[in-house]
C-alpha cells in the first residue's frame, strides 16, 4: 500500500498494474471505492492538518487525506510466493519469515519488497516480491518524512471460519541507510556570554537544552525569477551523537525530553539562536 500527498499519474498506475480503465473499483480495508487511487485518511489519529493534537472521534475536516493505492497479490510484478511464481515457493504466514524493504530517500524513486526463502539444501536467498516503479515520473519529491513509523497490523475481514484468536508477532527489526550526504552539515560555535552555570548538589539542575525551530526556511526561485522564502514544518528530530562535560566532582548526568505547552505560553531562557538561514548565531 502506498499513501502520499503526491498522486501517481495514470501512466505510473498502468506501469504498476493498476490501469484505471481496466480497474474501475477497489477495496481498501474493507471499503469499496470507484477509483484505483482514492484520497482518503490513513486511519492514524495523528495524521491531522493542524496542530490541535490527535483526532479523538469522527472529524473529517481535520483528517489529513492521502492519495492511496493498494496493490493486491495478483498484481505483484515479482514473485507472489503462491507456488506459481519463478521460485515455485509458497509462503506460509504462520512461519517466521524475514522481510526487507528498500526505498528511495526522497521518495522520487520507487520501492522494492523482498522475502528471504529457502533455495535448496542448506541455502536461502532474498527474492523480489514486488517493485513499485515511479522513477522519473513525479513532479516533486513525495517523501517528506524519511523516518518511517512502521505499523504492523493484521486485518481480518472474513471471520466466519475463525475458531481461535489471531496474532501477529514481530521478533525484531533493523534499519540502515545506504549512502548519505555529509556535505550539507555545518557546525557553528558561539558563546552565550553568561557566567558559568552553578550546579546545586541538593536537586537536579538543567545544564544545557536544545529547542529546534518550528519551521525551516527554504529559499527558492520561481520560474518568473522571483525569489521566495518558503516555510517548511520542521520535524524537530534531534539525534545527539556526542556531548562532552568536564567536572571536578562525582556527577550524574541525565538526558531528558522536555514537553512544553502548546505554544501560547512562553518562558525566558537565556541562550543562543540561529537566524532564518541558520548561517549566523546570535545571543
Amino acid at each position: 500500500m502506498r499513501r502520499s500527498t503526491v498522486p501517481l499519474s495514470q501512466q505510473v498506475l498502468v506501469r504498476n498494474g493498476l490501469d484505471p480503465n481496466e480497474t474501475t473499483s477497489i477495496q481498501i480495508n474493507g471499503t469499496s471505492y470507484n477509483t484505483v487511487q482514492p484520497q482518503i485518511p490513513s486511519g492514524d489519529p495523528f495524521d491531522v492538518n493542524d496542530d490541535q493534537g490527535p483526532i479523538t472521534g469522527n472529524d473529517d475536516d481535520r483528517e489529513l487525506k492521502f492519495h492511496t493505492i493498494e496493490i493486491p497479490r495478483d498484481k505483484f510484478n515479482g514473485d507472489p510466493l503462491n507456488g506459481n511464481g519463478p521460485s515455485g515457493y509458497t509462503i506460509r504466514p504462520e512461519n517466521v519469515t524475514m522481510w526487507k524493504i528498500e526505498f528511495g530517500w526522497y521518495g522520487a524513486i520507487g520501492a522494492r519488497f523482498y522475502a528471504y526463502i529457502p533455495s535448496g539444501a542448506g541455502e536461502a536467498r532474498w527474492i523480489v516480491i514486488h517493485t513499485l516503479v515511479i522513477e522519473n515520473s513525479l513532479g516533486q519529491p513525495c517523501l517528506q518524512d524519511s523516518y518511517f513509523r512502521f505499523k504492523y497490523s493484521l486485518d481480518i475481514f472474513n471471520t466466519a471460519n475463525l475458531k481461535t484468536p489471531q496474532f501477529l508477532y514481530k521478533y525484531g527489526a533493523s534499519y540502515y541507510i545506504d549512502g548519505g550526504d555529509e556535505g550539507t552539515s555545518q557546525i557553528y560555535s558561539v558563546s552565550s556570554g553568561l557566567t558559568p552555570k552553578q550546579i546545586n548538589t541538593a536537586s537536579e539542575t538543567s545544564l544545557f537544552g536544545i529547542r529546534p525551530k518550528d519551521v525551516i526556511i527554504s529559499q527558492i526561485t520561481r520560474p518568473s525569477g522571483e525569489d521566495e522564502a518558503v516555510p517548511i514544518q520542521n520535524r524537530k528530530l534531534i539525534l545527539p551523537t556526542k556531548f562532552n562535560i568536564s567536572t571536578n566532582a562525582l556527577t550524574e548526568v541525565k538526558v531528558k525530553t522536555c514537553k512544553a505547552c502548546a505554544g501560547f505560553g512562553h518562558v525566558f531562557t537565556p541562550g543562543v539562536a540561529t537566524t532564518d538561514t541558520g548561517r549566523n548565531m546570535t545571543n
